[in-house]
């Protein structure tokens, strides 16, 4: 049984680094690693997967960036392209094409424009109306949502998979993660992300929660190795040795 590894970055800066941010340096050092040790698969490969059964490929990655901040066009989609890999921005509805605030400071989000730009290599899914936390909207108004969230972004070339804000959904609450499927199911979300820090086990048997490896600035190649190959689990490796 294969598995699929997923990233998770933000942010790409030209020099600086912190937990949401890698430097363009960094960037390109680790698109050339998972180039040469993984397949890049896309979006909408692990939607097939989910949706018909398509088999995924021997150590199939996909590379996902949560918010879609400016700097995703003007500093990463040029790696990517150069490279022909492919990767997929969780788009927050209501910040698209603004500069407004979110994490306490003014940051520039995607326009309509770099969208339609980045196409060749971009594919584009659902990360909330405003960067809700999931977790503190009432279970009865999650359709709703969802539902808004779709319409927001109802004339851009989006797929239907969803990752969550702040990681958070009902993962310890089983009657709420059934309500939260049968709501995605209502809206044609077929796959949901989390972070977890795991690898997925193929086939997926839970298309809602498919874990995601946080990419972090401040981690060295070596961690970023470690992580990519073998999730949290490298802890339990190291402790070994």
């Amino acid at each position: 049984m294969g598995k699929l590894r997923v990233l998770m970055y933000h942010k790409v800066s030209p020099t600086h680094r912190n937990f949401l941010t890698v430097s363009v340096e960094q960037l390109q050092w680790q698109l050339d690693y998972v180039q040469k040790h993984f397949t890049v698969v896309k979006l909408s490969d692990v939607i097939a997967h989910v949706e018909k059964g398509k088999t995924l490929p021997k150590n199939a990655l996909l590379i996902t960036f949560d918010d879609g901040y400016a700097d995703n066009f003007e500093l990463a989609y040029p790696e990517f392209k150069s490279r022909q890999l492919p990767f997929c921005i969780f788009l927050v509805a209501d910040f698209i094409n603004k500069q407004t605030e979110h994490d306490g400071i003014q940051q520039q989000f995607l326009s309509h424009e770099q969208i339609a730009d980045m196409a060749e290599y971009t594919e584009f899914a659902y990360h909330s109306l405003a960067h809700e936390n999931l977790m503190q909207i009432d279970p009865k108004d999650w359709l709703q949502h969802i539902q808004s969230t779709k319409e927001k972004c109802a004339e851009l070339p989006m797929l239907n998979a969803w990752a969550y804000t702040y990681g958070q959904f009902p993962k310890h609450h089983p009657q709420a993660y059934t309500t939260l499927k049968e709501a995605f199911k209502t809206a044609n979300i077929s796959v949901a992300f989390r972070i977890g820090n795991r690898l997925n086990q193929l086939p997926l048997a839970h298309p809602y929660k498919v874990q995601r490896i946080d990419v972090k600035g401040h981690n060295n190649k070596l961690l970023f190795k470690l992580k990519t190959w073998f999730g949290k689990l490298f802890k339990k490796i190291l402790s070994l040795l």
